[in-house]
């Protein structure tokens, strides 16, 4: 709903992705998710990288990692790179009978 109203303001405000709606998505595909400080990241980790740029309103970003490295992530938007969240995804283990 908050998308309608703010796609008054501008149109791009329907591609938002909010953290919740990610989670839930991540949890409904089989995910445990867990949140872990950025500089924490191993090189068995998989995770989702919100970051955000300059601008509250339109610098917002989700990178993946290892896919991006963690210094093309905090290059992305230059100096104004800041990482917000870090979600690890583990597979849920299918118990066998």
């Amino acid at each position: 709903q908050y998308r309608k109203i703010l796609s008054i303001f501008s149109h791009r405000f329907v591609e938002i992705t909010c953290p919740v709606e990610l989670v839930q998505y991540c949890k409904y595909r089989g995910f445990i998710v867990t949140t872990k400080q950025f500089k924490d990241l191993n090189s068995k980790d998989v995770a989702i990288v919100l970051i955000k740029g300059y601008s509250d309103i339109r610098d917002w970003h989700y990178m993946c990692y290892p896919t991006y490295s963690k210094s093309e992530i905090m290059s992305f938007f230059n100096v104004d790179t800041k990482v917000k969240k870090v979600y690890i995804l583990n597979k849920k283990e299918i118990k066998s009978v």
